[in-house]
């Protein structure tokens, strides 16, 4: 018997040493029995107690679990987990409870905690801090209307409260013409109006109202007087015409029956009653081809025009010029200066021109020939308020009747009278020139005018 166990001993002892050695395993303490090995764990199944659940436990004594639940599918803590990086989920995350850090961050979006659908014209989005949801109400104001009050805290926008502007304000309606209104005071260092300024009140200057062009209205003060305003010049009906006719040049085209006035440097002015007119172009008028006089005048719309009819004093239009035309250019057309100033006022003017007319003032000697060249030195004549300073004259258009109502003017020259074949003409009193008699004397008289090219004229 001893032998027997001796030679059993001595073939264990040969199976170990002919066995290769193999890794130390730890023998788990769980059911069944789990061989940890130092380069990796085996494999996990379910325990002899639950078909449900595959788990590891940690300790003996903590009882906590780590374990995946197979109906549910889902991997269970059974205490708190920390992550110290990220946790990316290709699926969902579901909070039972809170879900929480310091960015929470979904690339599509949201959903649960009461959020729904809230974007009607009286909706508002609530947020109860008590449960912690979400919920959709109605705007108390509802829609946003005159009266509400919008806060915004951005800088760009002025407060109702008031604020200062750094930058310009540009209003511009799509409607209406009302964009700016002011109930009390708007004050600045500069008020500036594009096109026009208006007020349907009062304009009040501690200091100076400078207008560059005109200053109008209905009641004009200065110092709590009065000033003249438009409905005075509209009552005495005055003043119109050429402030200063020095500022200005005549020329008409008989080729083209083309009157036209210009600044004789810069600009020249002209008043309709009372409202002053800065002209710094030039402009001009074609008449008609009609044989008698042109009245040529800038109108109430300051446009310049003619008219065959003669102008009335007490017409709002400022008289420039007139012009005696023959139909057909026959002859060149004569020119008068009729650019009368602002001083004097229309009753004056029309008495003037109907009882006086040109007044002779110095100068104007006149020496003639027998044969008909004469000289007439220079000299001053007065036409109402026009002063005419004629220079020496030794040209002239002589003027003669054509039937009743009409005159012809025969171009510029030397002779101080008409002839045909050396004859001189005469006027018989049929306005048909006719031959002078042998030994016979007829009457010439020589006039001062306001003939723009040829002052002397001889009828």
């Amino acid at each position: 018997m001893i032998r027997r166990t001796l030679t059993w001993i001595a073939l264990v002892a040969y199976v170990f040493s002919v066995i290769p050695p193999v890794p130390a395993f730890a023998k788990s303490s769980w059911n069944p029995t789990l061989l940890v090995s130092t380069e990796a764990f085996q494999t996990i199944d379910q325990s002899d107690t639950s078909a449900t659940e595959v788990e590891i436990r940690f300790g003996d004594n903590l009882g906590q679990r780590l374990f995946y639940d197979v109906s549910g599918q889902t991997f269970q803590f059974t205490r708190d987990l920390t992550v110290a990086g990220n946790i990316t989920a290709t699926g969902s995350i579901t909070a039972a409870k809170i879900l929480s850090g310091t960015t929470v961050y979904a690339t599509r979006s949201f959903s649960g905690a009461g959020l729904t659908s809230c974007s009607g014209a009286l909706s508002k989005l609530l947020w109860d801090a008590t449960t912690g949801r979400f919920s959709c109400g109605t705007d108390q104001a509802g829609s946003f209307s005159t009266g509400n009050t919008l806060s915004i805290g951005d800088a760009r926008y002025v407060k109702k409260s008031g604020d200062t502007m750094t930058g310009a304000l540009t209003i511009n309606l799509s409607s209406g013409f009302l964009g700016l209104k002011v109930m009390q005071m708007m004050s600045g260092a500069f008020i500036h109006a594009e096109k026009s300024l208006t007020s349907s009140g009062s304009i009040t200057a501690v200091g100076n109202i400078t207008a560059r062009g005109t200053l109008s209205g209905a009641l004009i003060t200065q110092g709590g007087v009065p000033v003249v305003t438009t409905t005075y010049f509209n009552d005495v009906l005055d003043p119109n015409g050429i402030q200063d006719s020095t500022e200005s040049t005549m020329s008409f085209n008989d080729g083209s029956r083309t009157f036209t006035i210009a600044p004789a440097s810069g600009s020249f002015d002209y008043y309709l009653r009372g409202t002053k007119v800065i002209r710094s172009t030039s402009t001009g008028v074609i008449i008609p081809d009609t044989t008698g006089t042109h009245f040529i005048y800038f109108d109430s719309d300051r446009q310049l025009k003619s008219s065959t009819i003669p102008w009335s004093f007490t017409d709002n239009k400022a008289f420039v010029a007139t012009v005696y035309w023959r139909a057909g250019g026959a002859t060149p057309a004569l020119l008068a200066d009729e650019r009368h100033g602002i001083a004097m006022d229309w009753a004056t003017h029309r008495y003037l021109h109907n009882t006086v007319g040109t007044r002779y003032e110095s100068g104007l000697t006149g020496t003639f020939n027998n044969n008909g060249p004469f000289t007439v030195t220079a000299g001053v004549v007065h036409d109402e308020d026009l002063r005419f300073s004629i220079p020496q004259q030794q040209n002239t258009r002589v003027l003669y009747r054509d039937g009743a109502t009409h005159w012809i003017a025969d171009a510029s020259g030397s002779l101080l009278f008409k002839e045909t074949a050396g004859v001189i003409q005469y006027d018989a009193g049929t306005g048909t020139p006719a031959d002078v008699g042998t030994n016979a004397y007829v009457a010439y008289w020589v006039f001062a005018t306001d003939e723009v090219t040829n002052p002397i004229l001889v009828v």
